[in-house]
């Protein structure tokens, strides 16, 4: 016993002296790295073109307000991401969690949907959690929403790279794709007609190409602009909700940069 008793008093003497060391490991792994914890707000309004849902026969435009902003690399608002904090943000890795936005379908938006009778589908708030991977490349980024209000329900997840190009000083060009999986609760909402047609299992939704630009017009005005061309999925596209197995957002906004 007295042989088995001095490593363990070793061990557990070595745990305790180790103890503030790794302290400080997790306090740097949540601690804003200093490249990483800035403080901006762009704001101003923007025009979005979009299909009523990926899949929908007929398009919306609709004028939207543009916000991107962080507070000191923590907290932030920003398009496509929503609202939230990040838990770690660094130059590997930044782990983010909040709330977004996801929009839902208005059968007057749509004629298929008219014709069918299906019943609207409100927008919902959803809670979101956020994962970016920074490469040599460019970055990979997650996210995860469940609906937490509205008539969705179910989950949804986005995956996608994103590159930068930088054609001139003041230009800026961040291509990419990116691949969207729904849960079975989920697809069913959109693309099921009760009791006639329901999907089994959930997976890959649609995939997309997509091209975001932001060029300085001043020090303090900054044009914003986004291109994104989707495709449904085959077994999807085959639902009579679904006319159209493609669809075209874009959007162009003006924002004054608060910095």
């Amino acid at each position: 016993m007295k042989h088995l008793m001095t490593p363990s008093l070793i061990a557990l003497a070595y745990l305790c002296l180790s103890l503030p060391a790794q302290g400080q490991v997790l306090e740097n792994i949540f601690t804003v790295d200093e490249d990483k914890a800035e403080t901006y707000l762009d704001a101003g309004g923007a025009v979005l073109y979009r299909p009523g849902y990926l899949g929908s026969e007929d398009n919306v435009t609709q004028v939207i307000p543009y916000i991107d902003g962080e507070y000191k690399g923590r907290f932030y608002l920003k398009p496509g991401q929503g609202a939230g904090i990040n838990v770690i943000n660094n130059k590997y890795v930044r782990l983010s969690g909040g709330v977004n936005y996801l929009f839902g379908r208005d059968s007057s938006e749509n004629g298929a949907a008219q014709r069918l009778r299906v019943r609207d589908l409100e927008d919902s708030i959803t809670a979101a959690a956020s994962l970016r991977i920074n490469t040599a490349i460019g970055v990979i980024d997650s996210q995860v929403q469940v609906p937490i209000t509205g008539d969705l329900e179910g989950v949804r997840l986005d995956i996608a790279g994103i590159t930068q190009w930088d054609p001139t000083p003041k230009l800026r060009i961040n291509p990419g794709i990116r691949f969207t999986f729904m849960d079975e609760e989920m697809v069913n909402q959109f693309y099921a007609i009760s009791k006639f047609i329901t999907y089994e299992g959930g997976g890959l939704s649609s995939f997309s190409a997509f091209a975001a630009g932001y060029y300085d017009v001043s020090d303090q005005w900054q044009l914003v602009g986004l291109v994104d061309y989707a495709v449904l999925e085959d077994t999807l596209s085959t639902s009579l909700l679904a006319p159209e197995n493609d669809g075209v957002t874009a959007t162009l906004g003006l924002a004054y940069k608060f910095r």
